[in-house]
C-alpha cells in the first residue's frame, strides 16, 4: 500500500499552470523547462515569437494548432488515452487553455450541418458545442494525466483571464473572469489537476522604460494560485530578464538542512 512518507515532495515531473494576462511573460516561463531536457509545446495562442526571441538558439519543439487542423490535435490525445503514443519529451506545455477553448468551439462550428446565427448572421454557439468543449478538456487532462503518471512527464499548461457576463434566467448579468472563453466546468475543473498554480505579472518599474516580470504562487489579482511546495518557493520572486523561469524556481528546490 502506498504510504505519504515515500513522497518525494521535490522530485520531478510537476504539474505546473501558469495564469496572467497577455504578454505577462507565461509562455516565456513555460518554455524554460528546456532546460530540464527535450520540450514539446501545443501551440493554441500562435504566438511562438516570443519565445524564440527570448531563448535564441533554443532546441524547442512545437505543433501550431487553429480549426483548421484541430482534429490532429484532438487525434493525438487519443492516441495518448489509447496507449499509441510513447513521448519522447520531458515536459508536455498546453499555451493556452484558453486558446484551445476557444479552438475547439470554433472547430465544432466549421463541422456543423446546421448552426444557429446571430441577426448578423455571425455563427453562434449553443450547449452542443459547450458539452464539446467540456468533453475535449475532460480528454486533454486525462491524456495529461497519463502523461505525468506512466511516462513521468511535466505538465505545463497556460491560460489568461476573459471577461465573461454571467446571470441566470430573470436575473440581472455580472461580469466575472474567467480562464476559458465559453463553457463555465472547465476553469472550475482545470485547476484542481495541478499541484501549483502561478500568477505571472509584468510591471513597470520607476520612470524609466524598464519593467519587472514577478511570478506570484499564491491568489493574486482575483487570479488563482497555490503551491505545494510552500516551504520552499516563495510567495513571489522576479524572473525579470535576463534571469529565466525554470532556473530561478529550480533554485528553490533544494532539501533543507
Amino acid at each position: 500500500m502506498p504510504n505519504i512518507k515515500d513522497i518525494e515532495v521535490l522530485k520531478f515531473p510537476v504539474k505546473l499552470l501558469f495564469v496572467g494576462v497577455n504578454g505577462s511573460g507565461k509562455s516565456i516561463a513555460a518554455a524554460s523547462f528546456h532546460k530540464h531536457g527535450k520540450i514539446q509545446i501545443e501551440d493554441s495562442d500562435i504566438r511562438m515569437k516570443p519565445v524564440a526571441a527570448y531563448f535564441p538558439g533554443a532546441d524547442i519543439e512545437y505543433n501550431s494548432w487553429t480549426s483548421d487542423n484541430f482534429i490532429g490535435f484532438v487525434n493525438k490525445i487519443h492516441d495518448i488515452i489509447d496507449g499509441r503514443f510513447k513521448p519522447t519529451f520531458k515536459t508536455w506545455v498546453i499555451d493556452s487553455m484558453t486558446g484551445f477553448s476557444i479552438t475547439s468551439v470554433v472547430y465544432q462550428l466549421k463541422v456543423k450541418d446546421k448552426v444557429k446565427t446571430t441577426k448578423g448572421g455571425m455563427p453562434a454557439t449553443s450547449w452542443d458545442e459547450i458539452n464539446g468543449e467540456t468533453v475535449f478538456f475532460h480528454e486533454m487532462l486525462e491524456a495529461a494525466q497519463i502523461l505525468f503518471e506512466k511516462f513521468g512527464v511535466n505538465i505545463i499548461w497556460t491560460a489568461h483571464p476573459v471577461a465573461k457576463m454571467e446571470g441566470s434566467e430573470g436575473e440581472s448579468s455580472k461580469r466575472v473572469i474567467s480562464l476559458a472563453a465559453y463553457g463555465n466546468k472547465i476553469p472550475n475543473i482545470v485547476p484542481g489537476f495541478f499541484d501549483e498554480i502561478y500568477n505571472v505579472t509584468r510591471n513597470k518599474v520607476g520612470l524609466e522604460d524598464k519593467y519587472d516580470t514577478v511570478v506570484h504562487t499564491c491568489p493574486f489579482d482575483n487570479l488563482p494560485g497555490k503551491t505545494a511546495l510552500f516551504d520552499y518557493v516563495p510567495n513571489s520572486f522576479d524572473i525579470a530578464r535576463p534571469k529565466n523561469f525554470y532556473d530561478v524556481w529550480s533554485s528553490f528546490l533544494k532539501p533543507k538542512a
